[in-house]
């Protein structure tokens, strides 16, 4: 299982990013707030200076990847990779793309690493600003046509219904991973979010029919659900973070909280799928779920910006018991769907390795994979033989090696290499 413990390694490089990018987050929120509330040219201006500081969180992710995981974690190497980064950018741009997500330039950088680690150098720096170049160009290209088919396919199966609301929440999860407001903005902003006419004008857009007062079921089914979104998925990586050990743990603790704060749960879902990749199926069924539940209670709760906590108290109606209730339901449904989800799948709880079920009870027997310090020729090497438990299996000791006459530590090893 060599890609969990690939991800694991991107994962233990992006500590500091997690948790820059989600103060910069944070910024953003708040800036955005202010400028929605109080139009003037100095909100503007400080918008969009807070809008390039965001732009550079792909630049942080792609330079402390590339660091930390090539051999000899060079810094010349990682600078490299963010200028090839910049040329992504303006080929992406070049080519028609509207917004630059920090997982491409993680997926990017992780075709750097591979090439740094297995080519020569001067061929790494041959064929990776090609590679930047081409792929941005390419990416570019096709967000056009994503657009245009999510546009069609929004006008003809999006209304104000609960089906709309639970296709919403899943879709919109899922583009979420990638920071990216491609979908959302199109009900948004555009045609399939609804027109009415509202105070006599023709209003387009469920977010520009809040602005003006409306809380009508385009509200609850495309904008309500976000924060019961926001509870259900802090419920999931609250879960999540009691399997985890030391920085993780603390890293994932502290980008959940500040995403509450901020409103985006791009960063709390990247960790979550970067801790497993599996953990993206709780992901999309508690959105969907959100949703569904903000458009059968019609909730009428609507955002201007991201929905953080901070807008939630400021635009928060008479409803709010159901909101307050359904929120903490929604974190109480989070935590035990991802509890249940790591001991269904074999998610051990130590550092994003996977562990299949089989051999749960002989990970147990050993003291948890957390006592073993590594397994060769087919026994265990220990921290604490005192831990292990000799009535479950069929052990030899000697010192602090632990030897399995049926051979079963062996079937171990492939996990934990």
């Amino acid at each position: 299982m060599k890609f969990f413990n690939l991800q694991n390694k991107i994962l233990n490089s992006l500590m500091l990013p997690f948790v820059l990018g989600s103060v910069i987050l944070v910024a953003v929120e708040v800036i955005s707030l202010l400028n929605s509330y109080v139009t003037n040219s100095f909100t503007d201006m400080l918008y969009l200076h807070v809008e390039t500081l965001k732009e550079i969180l792909g630049y942080i992710f792609c330079y402390f990847s590339v660091l930390m995981l090539t051999k000899g974690k060079s810094s010349i190497k990682a600078f490299a990779a963010v200028l090839c980064i910049a040329l992504f950018n303006s080929a992406f741009k070049s080519a028609g793309g509207r917004e630059v997500s920090y997982l491409l330039a993680l997926i990017l950088a992780c075709v750097f690493i591979f090439c740094f680690n297995k080519l020569s150098t001067a061929i790494s720096y041959i064929i990776i600003p090609i590679a930047s170049l081409l792929f941005g160009y390419a990416t570019g290209l096709l967000s056009g046509e994503i657009e245009s088919m999510l546009l069609n396919f929004s006008n003809s199966h999006f209304s104000d219904n609960v089906i709309s609301a639970v296709l919403f929440g899943g879709i919109n999860s899922i583009f979420s991973l990638f920071d990216s407001e491609l979908f959302s903005n199109l009900l948004y902003y555009k045609s399939a979010g609804g027109s009415l006419l509202y105070n006599e004008q023709m209003i387009t857009g469920v977010k520009d029919l809040f602005e003006r007062g409306y809380s009508g079921n385009l509200v609850s089914v495309y904008l309500s659900g976000r924060y019961y979104q926001m509870f259900a998925l802090l419920g999931l990586s609250v879960s999540v973070a009691n399997e985890l050990k030391g920085i993780q743990k603390k890293v994932l603790l502290i980008v959940s909280f500040l995403s509450l704060i901020s409103g985006n749960l791009s960063l709390m879902i990247l960790f979550l799928i970067l801790e497993n990749i599996l953990m993206l199926v709780p992901v999309i069924l508690l959105s969907m779920l959100s949703y569904a539940c903000a458009a059968l209670l019609k909730l009428g709760v609507g955002h201007l910006g991201s929905g953080s906590i901070i807008e939630l108290a400021m635009t928060l109606n008479g409803r709010w018991v159901y909101v307050l209730a359904g929120s903490a339901v929604l974190a109480v449904t989070g935590y035990f769907c991802a509890k249940y989800f790591i001991e269904k799948n074999g998610i051990s709880d130590c550092l994003n390795v996977y562990i299949p079920t089989r051999l749960n009870s002989l990970l147990k027997s050993l003291g948890g994979i957390e006592n073993i310090i590594r397994i060769k020729n087919g026994n265990a090497e220990v921290r604490n033989p005192q831990l292990v438990n000799f009535l479950n299996e069929d052990y030899e000791i000697r010192d602090n090696i632990i030897i399995c006459k049926n051979n079963m530590i062996a079937d171990l090893e492939e996990y934990l290499e």
